[in-house]
């Protein structure tokens, strides 16, 4: 969205950190890599993901559409109906209604908490657990937020080690393309959108870790087709339909982090109901040595 979106960690506390503080993240400029699942119809395609040149104004403000295309054809352009603008560091959604969706601040500091749901969906605030940098391929840093949905009053508060989700300043958050306001539910349109590379200018500054080929995507349809994981999103447990004969699977954040592993029963399922929700990657080792990687939502 590839082991990203983007889909990056440390010392608890603020402190200022040595880089720009006008990372532009709106820009036709810069371009999105993204592994498209349509979990609908079990589909699996690539797309570039990336801002129309034009602005559009609403309310006095200047925002920009996320738009995509496919790499075999460029000049067709589709649109996504999401808009965006940014403020010096804040990245806000346009969610019609004269209304702005704060996504994500980059200006708070370890121990805040954003509130980006919309009303209607009474969803948990977001809990940061801690800030760092990630160091882009061109040796840039960039400011990095770790955050968790807010548990209940009665629950303690998230530690820096809790499975989350990371935004990074410009690139946008690791798992997903972008952070949306749904974050803390099991609505999130986006989730099944896994950033693979991202580029500023033209040149590539960041990669997922199992990505080799930036437009080309090791899960084929052939294996889309042979692997199936229902239901997804999921809950509590998970069930793998395949004609592959699995050995073992491990299971990763969408940071990267490996949460667990194990082996496969002959039932073919995994239990998950200690995951927190978000997106992970499930890694699914054959008897002859060979890995499937699937996406896998948590509610």
């Amino acid at each position: 969205m590839t082991k990203i979106l983007l889909p990056f960690i440390f010392c608890c506390g603020w402190w200022t950190l040595g880089i720009s503080q006008n990372v532009t993240t709106i820009s036709p400029d810069n371009r999105w890599v993204v592994d498209y699942h349509d979990y609908t119809i079990n589909t699996k395609e690539i797309r570039v993901y990336t801002f129309a040149s034009r602005d559009t104004l609403f309310n006095n403000k200047n925002y920009k559409e996320l738009v995509y295309y496919r790499p075999a054809d460029e000049t067709k352009i589709f649109p996504t109906h999401t808009i965006y603008r940014q403020e010096n560091r804040r990245l806000y959604k346009y969610n019609g209604d004269e209304q702005d969706i704060l996504l994500i601040d980059f200006g708070a500091k370890t121990g805040d908490t954003l509130w980006v749901e919309t009303p209607e969906y009474q969803s948990k605030p977001l809990y940061i657990v801690f800030m760092d940098t990630i160091t882009l391929m061109d040796g840039t840093e960039r400011t990095k937020i770790n955050f968790v949905c807010l548990p209940d009053d009665s629950e303690p508060l998230p530690q820096p080690s809790d499975t989350g989700w990371s935004f990074v300043e410009g690139l946008g958050q690791l798992g997903q393309l972008f952070m949306s306001e749904y974050a803390c539910t099991a609505a999130d349109p986006l989730w099944d959108r896994t950033i693979r590379c991202y580029y500023e200018k033209g040149n590539l500054i960041w990669r997922a870790g199992d990505v080799f080929d930036c437009l080309s995507s090791q899960t084929s349809d052939v294996q889309s087709a042979e692997v199936r994981l229902f239901p997804n999103p999921v809950s509590d447990v998970i069930q793998i339909s395949s004609t592959i004969d699995f050995k073992f699977y491990e299971i990763f954040s969408a940071t990267g982090q490996k949460i667990f592993d194990g082996k496969i029963d002959s039932n073919h399922l995994i239990g998950v109901s200690n995951l927190p929700q978000g997106c992970y990657l499930l890694m699914l080792h054959d008897t002859n040595g060979s890995v499937v990687t699937e996406r896998f939502g948590k509610m």
